[in-house]
């Protein structure tokens, strides 16, 4: 549907800034009569929050537009941002790091309606769509800056007595024992002192029981300290490549020693079996996971097929502000 451009409300922008060169583009492109897709706008029936399509809005109103083609949906505020913060990764200009913290930070002030509380590093970048060690790390730094909790008094705490409390206690009077005591007959008998009781030795505080420490959490890295995500795990754990690898080298190394050997069993052995080892093992190791993919931090892109992790040979491909 056709939405007045001044009916919109403009101040959900999950970018950090619009760019001024893009929107020049956009416009001399309308203005030739370029076709663009519709803007996405939320809607409560009251307001309509742009989410999607910041640059062509502002592109349309510096030729002169009144109105822009949108797909309005309903939904409140919070859903508005969401989506417009996950589409700049899907379409138009690349999200810069500024623009990832930016939609971070709005989320994070809405967590309590998106999340219902404060999320997981996990679930934000989930929600959010970055990688989880962007989450991760956002998370750390808010749970950081954030004040710490007051402590509550216990209900043990509220009836213990003050240790320096000056009221004066209860002198309790000790019976006095007799020194005689008079029989049935009517004579005194003397009364036995009573030894004195040998004082009682504290004994040594037992310690508690100790529980054995639980080992702590090792988040798995690759070989320039990124994390890697679940699901790639395997293919980094224990690299079941290796085996073959070393089962391939040591048929070459064997089959190499036998023809320079002499030995008539490998006379009938042509020189190909040798090269095609030697292409088996090159071929088998240049498929084994040399870090998680730089271009995507593992979501899968071109760069990796997909498969979110980089051989050796695709690393040196990337360009030198991806490279380690």
């Amino acid at each position: 549907m056709k939405i007045k451009i001044d009916e919109l409300d403009l101040s959900l922008q999950t970018r950090a800034g619009t760019d001024a060169e893009t929107i020049d583009t956009y416009a001399d492109a309308m203005a030739d009569g370029s076709q663009f897709p519709d803007v996405t706008v939320f809607t409560d029936g009251n307001r309509y929050w742009l989410a999607d399509g910041f640059h062509r809005v502002m592109a349309a109103k510096q030729i002169g537009k009144t109105t822009i083609a949108a797909d309005v949906r309903k939904g409140t505020e919070d859903d508005a941002v969401v989506f417009g913060g996950t589409a700049n990764n899907k379409q138009g200009k690349r999200p810069t790091r500024a623009d990832v913290r930016h939609f971070l930070e709005m989320v994070w002030e809405r967590r309590e309606a998106i999340f219902g509380g404060t999320p997981t590093g996990g679930n934000l970048a989930e929600k959010c769509g970055v990688t989880r060690q962007t989450g991760v790390k956002f998370l750390q730094v808010k749970l950081a800056e954030m004040p710490p909790a007051p402590v509550r008094p216990t209900v043990k705490n509220l009836h213990l007595p003050k240790a320096n409390s000056t009221a004066p206690t209860a002198q309790v009077k000790m019976p006095v024992r007799p020194t005689q005591l008079v029989g049935a007959n009517g004579r005194m008998y003397p009364v036995r002192p009573v030894a004195p009781k040998a004082p009682v030795r504290p004994s040594a505080p037992v310690a508690p029981p100790t529980r054995p420490e639980r080992p702590a959490h090792v988040v798995p890295l690759d070989r320039f300290g990124t994390e890697i995500p679940v699901e790639l795990q395997p293919a980094f754990d224990g690299n079941p490549l290796a085996e073959i690898l070393a089962h391939i080298s040591k048929a070459r190394v064997a089959l190499k020693d036998g023809v320079a050997s002499g030995n008539a069993a490998f006379a009938a052995v042509r020189q190909d079996a040798i090269l095609q080892l030697d292409n088996a093992y090159n071929f088998v190791k240049s498929a084994v996971p040399f870090c998680v993919c730089r271009m995507c931090q593992g979501d899968g892109c071109k760069a990796c097929h997909n498969k979110g992790f980089q051989t050796e040979e695709q690393y040196d491909r990337n360009p030198k502000e991806f490279k380690a």
